[in-house]
């Protein structure tokens, strides 16, 4: 069973959101509030498996509320908000800074043509959210800044890179806004190699995403076009609801193909059209996620030549898709974040 606190301003809100989770016998929902302070004093009394938290509440906001649950008894938070408010998501992504684990759209009315997917979806991601293990975080957490060490080896050796990489592909769902914030944000702004992500995330917060990530990092982060030709220096994101392939000549590919293990963009479809593309001149990297999209095709990268990493487990928020690519063998290299930014330093 579990146990959710359902928080927002809206009663209707926490009517629908309860009526969804209660579909399902795995969930109880043991508390609804509209307030930060309420969730906080909630949170000391009782011990839920998982929040669900709007940002704009009555009194202290959910950013206030997040911080400070995460700092005095972390709960696995989901962050719920609405995709037509710029300040919302503005405000999702600063919530995700502090500790919150993922954001989700907020439900529309009963009667919306998709509200049984919607639902559905919702549920999934409550339960792979409950299981997250939290710690305790800092109130007042900045950036790392980049600082010169020592690559630290997991493996028995460092990369060996023969030839020039031409790209380095990324693929993460779950946990991935902050461990690529926290990647990024260490990179050197004179990082000369194309970066490609696929990240799962919920449709409509892709843009919010992209313009964070880029006011954090010293290099350029957009949404990669049909067509268009990777540059050295940038980081370039999947659109929603297309997968993404890139040619041999570096060519920005956009499929409107059925999802892959049940994403739009997929990390295999991505993958795939790397190890198919590109030998010992690529690198590629899985990261936080719940699943195994990505796994095989990583491993298939690895039997061309590219070098392969998959995030170590002590820093994954959901280590699913990583732990999937190490049993398969498919990784060269089990990395932390700060690993991972060292090495592509190095790559750059």
């Amino acid at each position: 069973m579990k146990k959710v606190l359902i928080v927002d301003d809206s009663k209707v809100v926490r009517e629908i959101i309860k009526a969804i989770l209660e579909e399902d016998s795995e969930f109880q929902v043991i508390g609804e509030v509209e307030s930060g302070e309420e969730a906080i004093n909630f949170v000391k009394e009782n011990k839920p498996d998982v929040i669900t938290m709007d940002v704009n509440l009555r009194g202290r906001d959910g950013l206030y509320a997040t911080r400070e649950i995460m700092a005095e008894n972390p709960v696995p938070i989901v962050i719920m908000s609405t995709l037509f408010d710029p300040k919302n998501k503005e405000q999702v992504f600063k919530a995700l800074e502090e500790g919150a684990i993922s954001v989700f759209e907020k439900p529309k009315s009963l009667g919306e043509p998709d509200f049984d997917d919607y639902s559905e979806k919702l549920r999934r991601e409550l339960k792979i959210i409950a299981g997250v293990k939290t710690i305790k975080r800092k109130r007042s957490r900045k950036i790392r800044k980049v600082v010169e060490r020592k690559f630290i080896k997991t493996f028995d050796e460092e990369p060996q890179v023969r030839g020039k990489i031409k790209f380095v592909a990324v693929g993460v769902s779950t946990g991935g806004p902050q461990i690529l914030n926290e990647i990024f944000s260490n990179v050197k702004k004179d990082f000369n190699i194309p970066l490609v992500v696929v990240q799962h995330i919920t449709p409509g917060f892709l843009n919010s995403l992209v313009t964070w990530l880029d006011s954090n990092t010293k290099l350029k982060v957009k949404i990669a076009e049909e067509g268009e030709h990777l540059s050295a220096g940038i980081i370039y994101f999947a659109p929603d609801n297309y997968h993404l392939t890139v040619t041999k000549n570096l060519i920005v590919k956009l499929i409107d193909s059925p999802p892959v293990h049940s994403c739009k963009p997929s990390v295999s479809v991505f993958f795939d059209s790397v190890a198919k593309n590109f030998n010992d001149d690529v690198a590629a990297i899985l990261l936080s996620g719940m699943g195994n999209d990505g796994a095989e095709e990583l491993l298939d990268i690895k039997n061309k030549g590219g070098i392969t990493i998959a995030q170590d487990k002590g820093s994954a928020i959901v280590f699913g898709m990583p732990k999937a690519a190490i049993d398969l063998g498919a990784a060269n290299f089990v990395l932390k974040p700060e690993e991972i930014s060292d090495f592509l330093n190095k790559l750059g």
